[in-house]
Parts: structure tokens; C-alpha cells; sequence
């Protein structure tokens, strides 16, 4: 793994273990097993790691949303859907985490002056086409209580991942909308 790569993973998971303000650079440069001169090299500063970190997070948030759409079955790429923002959520926690936790932090966001996407935007159009597919009456109402139960799943698991049950927070989903 390169050094830049390295210095991201190792602040992503500082982030959202610590928190930003109680990170230092000193300390993601240790963990990550490289240099000053690289992390400035690379992100300029904390706020500019900060901030592709965030990039990387919202990369993170829209492949989740990625289904293979030549399946003529919509029920199977919303399972697909639901598979893949639950797995992600678990495999790419710190990104997770850390983005919702600016997302909730306006001060934060207009200081690094960045504009933090809502999650659900990667996966609205996806889910009220699919519903349609699926011949549901009024498919926004659908793809919005999806929103509504994704963003329930989504702070439950990183407010508590230990204690949260994702997997069942998965199946009651996939119950749920693909039925």
C-alpha cells in the first residue's frame, strides 16, 4: 500500500474513532508509519486530509449503491442494493462515520469549506425506479421510507456497531421492500 493510501486509512479511522479536533497530525503520522513530509506532501494539511477523506467516503457511499441494472427482476437488484450499503457500511465503517459525523457538523464544513452530499441522493433515483419496476403506487413514498430506514440502520450502526444487529437490520429491509 502506498503512503498516501496508508495516511488516508489511518486518519479515517483516527477521525472517526477520536474525533477530528482530538487527532493530530502527529499522531496519524505514526500510526500510518510515515513521514511529515509525505502527509503535507500529499494533503497540505489536516483540514486537506480531512477533506479527502470525505472524498474517499462519499466514493465509498456511491459504489455501494452500484447494482448490476440488466436483471429484469427490480426486488433482486433492490436486495442486491441493500446488500451492498449494509456490507459497505461494515467494511468501510470509518468512512461512514466520519462523513456523517461532519455531515452533522455544519461549523465544521463551512470552516474546510467543502459541501457534504446527503447519502440518500446516491440511492433516491435508484430506489423510486425500482419501485416502479416493482409496481408500487407512488414510488417516491417507497424510495423515501427506504431513505427513512437506510438512515435509521445507518446511525444505529455507527452510533453502536458492536451492540447494533446489522444483519438483521438487513433482512428486515430486504422483508420489507422486497416483498
Amino acid at each position: 500500500m502506498k503512503a498516501k493510501e496508508k495516511i488516508l486509512q489511518e486518519a479515517a479511522r483516527l477521525f472517526s474513532k477520536k474525533g477530528y479536533a482530538e487527532t493530530s497530525a502527529d499522531e496519524i503520522i505514526m500510526k500510518s508509519g510515515t513521514s511529515k513530509g509525505l502527509l503535507f506532501y500529499h494533503y497540505t494539511n489536516k483540514d486537506g486530509l480531512l477533506s479527502a477523506v470525505l472524498e474517499r467516503a462519499w466514493e465509498i457511499i456511491e459504489q455501494s449503491c452500484v447494482v448490476e441494472r440488466n436483471d429484469k427482476n427490480a426486488g433482486r437488484e433492490l436486495r442486491q442494493l441493500i446488500k451492498n450499503m449494509t456490507h459497505s457500511l461494515k467494511v468501510d465503517f470509518d468512512y461512514w462515520k466520519v462523513y456523517a459525523a461532519v455531515s452533522l457538523n455544519p461549523e465544521l464544513s463551512k470552516k474546510l469549506d467543502i459541501n457534504i452530499s446527503n447519502p440518500s441522493e446516491a440511492y433516491q433515483n435508484l430506489t423510486s425506479d425500482l419501485f416502479d419496476k416493482m409496481g408500487r403506487n407512488n414510488p417516491a413514498r417507497w424510495a423515501f421510507f427506504f431513505d427513512i430506514q437506510f438512515r435509521g440502520i445507518y446511525f444505529g450502526y455507527i452510533s453502536a456497531p458492536k451492540k447494533f444487529p446489522l444483519e438483521n437490520a438487513k433482512q428486515v429491509m430486504i422483508d420489507m421492500f422486497t416483498r
